[in-house]
């Protein structure tokens, strides 16, 4: 890269720092879930779709990494984790009990550390599981792993595989053994790799989860662990943002903020990633890499592309039932969210009652900006000025007089093209911010 580039890079970084924008999992965010709801009090769910996507939350682990933004906790002992499936148990009951058995055209399960549960406890989940739904054709189950051989064994992958999952998501992170301890995470390298060769021989898809940004994290350790894992070839790869949040993360004051790479050196970790992976690899939305000679590559190659709570999604227009502490569900209407507290979330299960505590039903206004904002900007990587007219019966920069000022200048720095046209498009450099062009449009913040 010549002086010139890194002197614009270095500008933008700087311009459009996007640490204090939201990851946008949804619209609005779960700060602007608008009502409160008593957790002892009555509930409705109203669960009528035949077709749906599945989240189960499963928030326990053997020790807590620093980094994480995750809801969960640290593992007591078993009982905890057979009292917590009791719960879902409850919560399955509770939302779909009267009701005909679904079909789902994704399932995950996710944590914390799902592969923490015994051989016995993930059977049982799955059992209970399939009295409410079951496999659509085509559909997949994936679950969330950390690469530790004391949870992932070739009986508990047998396991797995014998009840129907697809495909393991491993979170790798980063493999550079500094970043890990900055982290609270330790694994080796070869260790992991035959875990992941274990994996594939049961026949599973391999997704890795990579974070940049982390602690001591410079592009020659981000290199090394890009070049590993291109040598891995799994099917997917999610790179995500490290958040540094310590007032709501009380762990994360355990990683020393000097160490923390500034905003430039994010926006070169994040190229970098694009530049290596983009001979193998075709990027969807702001984070998800697909390997082009997978058979997700053709799925994901014909499918609208969206982003919601499960991150950069094929868009299925199902809604997405969370099940367990601190999940949300999107139907509809609007969101529903679970209690994060785990005791809170039990009790209110063993009174025969939802752990429901926030919800926000959906204005027309939120529906266009969830459209415009996670569908569009941050699935589609684009502005399609001429759909969202069709909706609004207004021509767009009427309805958004106030955001044309900014989308010139985005135009004007290089991270979009077209403003004029039906559709504007986000160029390469405007994909690393993304986050900072769709946070015009939210109504939420001034």
């Amino acid at each position: 890269m010549n002086s010139e580039n890194m002197q614009r890079y270095h500008f933008l970084s700087q311009k459009y720092d996007e640490y204090d924008k939201p990851l946008y999992l949804s619209y609005p965010i779960e700060n602007h879930f608008e009502k409160k709801i008593d957790a002892m009090a009555k509930q409705e769910y109203q669960g009528n779709s035949a077709l749906a996507d599945v989240y189960v939350h499963l928030p326990f682990c053997r020790k807590m990494c620093y980094f994480c933004c995750c809801d969960r906790v640290v593992f007591q002992n078993e009982m905890d984790k057979d009292i917590y499936i009791n719960a879902i148990e409850k919560e399955l009951l509770l939302k779909f009990g009267q009701r005909e058995k679904m079909f789902y055209s994704s399932m995950h399960w996710g944590g914390g550390t799902p592969t923490f549960l015994t051989e016995k406890q993930i059977e049982r989940l799955y059992i209970t599981l399939e009295k409410y739904f079951t496999k659509a054709k085509g559909s997949l189950t994936n679950i969330e792993a950390y690469p530790d051989d004391k949870d992932i064994t070739r009986e508990k992958l047998r396991l797995l595989k014998q009840l129907g999952f697809d495909s393991i998501s491993f979170g790798i992170q980063d493999f550079d053994k500094r970043v890990q301890q900055a982290i609270n995470r330790e694994y080796e390298i070869n260790n992991t790799l035959k875990i992941i060769d274990q994996a594939r021989a049961e026949g599973f898809m391999i997704h890795i989860d990579l974070c940049y940004g982390l602690p001591f994290q410079g592009l020659n350790e981000f290199e090394k662990t890009l070049e590993t894992v291109k040598k891995i070839k799994p099917e997917q790869i999610v790179i995500n943002p490290y958040v540094h949040y310590p007032f709501l993360f009380p762990l994360q004051r355990k990683i020393l903020y000097h160490s923390i790479p500034n905003s430039f050196i994010k926006l070169l970790l994040s190229t970098l990633a694009n530049d290596m992976l983009g001979d193998m690899y075709t990027k969807y939305g702001i984070d998800t890499y697909i390997r082009k000679d997978s058979s997700l590559g053709d799925v994901w190659n014909s499918a609208k592309i969206t982003r919601n709570l499960m991150g950069t999604s094929i868009d299925t227009q199902n809604p997405l039932y969370g099940i367990g502490m601190a999940a949300i569900s999107r139907c509809k209407d609007g969101y529903k969210k679970n209690s994060d507290s785990l005791k809170k979330y039990e009790e209110s299960l063993s009174n025969e009652k939802l752990p429901i505590v926030k919800e926000h039903m959906m204005t027309k206004d939120d529906e266009l900006r969830y459209h415009l904002i996670q569908e569009q900007i941050l699935g589609m990587q684009q502005i399609n000025k001429k759909q969202v007219e069709d909706i609004t019966g207004i021509p767009f920069f009427e309805k958004f007089e106030r955001q044309k000022e900014e989308m010139a200048q985005f135009e004007k720095d290089g991270l979009i093209t077209d403003l004029g046209k039906d559709t504007i498009f986000l160029t390469d450099m405007g994909s690393n911010f993304s986050r900072c062009i769709a946070h015009i449009f939210n109504e939420y913040y001034e």
